[in-house]
């Protein structure tokens, strides 16, 4: 049936052009390599700039600091990973003597998003995710929409999957 409205299958295929559920997952890849690229960049200028910058460190050097935090390793790898111990081993009293309660609040803010959000991503990752792919492969869905819950049948039984979930 007709319907005068052109589809994707109506377009002739041009040399170059690319199909649209291609372009999604080429572009999510792409966005994802970029990303990492741009995260490990800022990470290992953190690392390097951190060893030799007063900024960085800023707290050591100021006269009016009564509680200065403890001095990093200065020579070796802890040069460059030394910060990396004081910010996991670091007490809640020592922050709030150090730094105040407003920098106490916020790593307390921080750890529990993270306590809230990563066994929710723990849970998306290895039980759903799964389940999804292999009923967009079941179905032969190459597009972006294969990782949703899109394209499971509402009346298939991986839907209580997602339910379980939500709880």
């Amino acid at each position: 049936m007709d319907t005068g409205v052109n589809s994707t299958a109506d377009v002739p295929a041009e040399p170059g052009l690319v199909a649209p559920q291609q372009d999604n997952i080429q572009s999510v890849s792409t966005a994802l390599i970029l990303n990492t690229a741009l995260g490990a960049a800022c990470m290992l200028g953190f690392i390097v700039f951190r060893s030799f910058m007063k900024q960085y460190q800023l707290r050591l050097h100021l006269p009016y600091v009564t509680i200065k935090p403890p001095p990093f390793p200065r020579t070796g790898v802890g040069k460059y990973f030394g910060w990396l111990k004081a910010v996991f081993s670091v007490s809640d009293a020592f922050v709030l003597r150090s730094a105040g309660l407003d920098a106490l609040v916020l790593l307390k803010a921080h750890a529990v998003g993270m306590q809230m959000m990563l066994p929710m991503a723990v849970i998306g990752c290895c039980l759903l995710l799964p389940l999804q792919i292999s009923q967009a492969y079941i179905s032969g869905d190459t597009s972006y929409g294969r990782v949703t819950m899109a394209n499971i049948a509402p009346s298939s039984s991986i839907m209580w999957a997602h339910w379980c979930a939500c709880f």
